[in-house]
């Protein structure tokens, strides 16, 4: 089996854009080698369905978590006592607030539960004067 013998001939200069000796530089522009990018401009009437779907999906994730997030501190606002002021408690006011109410009732138990051990110790020593 014989080869033919094929001949290629190597592109010039001028076809892969490198300027040759007898060109002159005023031709070629500092960004003549970069590739042609088309940058999108961004426009206030941005349209959202240029988004791919997964984008626009996560983001719409995003807001329910958050919604959720929202409506559990509105939950929890709720529960506690109301304390004077004029704006709504920020997230960290809140957890704050409900940090100080948990000790709080933490502190009637303790105490009621104290006072109840006291009450038995007393009422069964005086069963045992009596008899």
């Amino acid at each position: 089996m014989e080869f033919q013998d094929y001949s290629f001939s190597m592109p010039t200069c001028y076809q892969l854009g490198i300027p040759s000796e007898n060109t002159p530089m005023a031709q070629y522009s500092p960004y003549h080698y970069a590739p042609q990018v088309t940058m999108p401009i961004p426009h206030p009437m941005y349209d959202y369905n240029l988004e791919p779907a997964f984008i626009r999906k996560r983001n719409e994730r995003e807001r329910i978590r958050v919604r959720h997030v929202n409506e559990g501190y509105a939950r929890l606002r709720e529960h506690l006592p109301e304390e004077p002021s004029d704006k709504r408690m920020s997230k960290v006011e809140t957890l704050r607030a409900a940090i100080r109410y948990i000790k709080h009732l933490e502190s009637l138990l303790q105490a009621e539960a104290a006072g109840s051990s006291e009450g038995n110790k007393s009422d069964s020593s005086c069963e045992g004067n009596k008899s």
